[in-house]
């Protein structure tokens, strides 16, 4: 595939909504893991991602890691965010080249 045509794809692809790019993303990734070998960067990943998971299933098991309430990590979570967003200091937009203005 050339470059002009890769170039072509991604401009389309960035056009597309949020949701719509992600969908493909994951379809683009779900095909290169489909596609290595192993010994490959992504099947390396995969291995690895599989040997952590193992461990820490292990470590919650035996005891040696405390789990929490996944509703009070969200809730504080959300909390720090909030706080984080009204202690940064409103910037102010400088148009550029790259700045799409809004139809009136």
């Amino acid at each position: 595939m050339s470059e002009n045509t890769t170039e072509a794809i991604l401009k389309n692809a960035l056009a597309l909504s949020t949701r719509d790019r992600v969908r493909l993303a994951r379809k683009l990734l779900a095909s290169i893991e489909e596609d290595a070998e192993p010994g490959e960067p992504a099947a390396e990943w995969e291995e690895a991602w599989r040997v952590e998971i193992e461990r820490r299933i292990a470590e919650v098991r035996d005891g040696t890691v405390e789990t929490e309430d996944p509703t009070l990590v969200i809730r504080e979570l959300r909390a720090e965010l909030a706080a984080r967003r009204t202690a940064r200091p409103k910037r102010a937009r400088v148009p550029t080249t790259k700045t799409r203005r809004r139809a009136k």
